[in-house]
């Protein structure tokens, strides 16, 4: 990844880190920027790693705050799905890969591109 890119990586762990240890850790902008800092991490094979305890742990703290079929939940599971996919080629769990994805398309519209990515993974299975 180019030099701009772990810039931005870094600066959004530090921003992170200050607004959990400020705002707490299930406060919605912390949890707006595990979001982001997760996405960003799994678009890198070198990164990829730290985004599957990330996002688990984002999807988990939604799911207690928001509820499990809120938007912002909704995305965070199929970034975790898809994430997963990628490392492991199979989903985390079949049945609620399945389910991420049908609240996706209901959320988002079936010409989503987390839909469109995680339909295909599946269909490939």
């Amino acid at each position: 990844m180019s030099r701009r890119w772990l810039d931005a990586i870094k600066t959004a762990e530090v921003v992170l880190e200050q607004q959990q240890s400020v705002l707490g850790p299930s406060d919605r902008d912390s949890l707006d920027t595990a979001y982001v800092l997760g996405r960003a991490y799994s678009a890198s094979p070198a990164y990829v790693a730290r985004a599957l305890p990330l996002l688990s742990e984002t999807v988990r703290a939604q799911e207690e705050v928001l509820g499990d079929g809120h938007p912002d939940t909704v995305r965070t599971a199929a970034a975790f799905e898809l994430a997963y996919l990628g490392v492991y080629g199979v989903p985390h769990n079949r049945e609620r890969c399945q389910a991420t994805l049908d609240r996706l398309q209901r959320e988002f519209g079936v010409r989503d591109s987390d839909v469109n990515e995680l339909e295909a993974h599946l269909f490939r299975l």
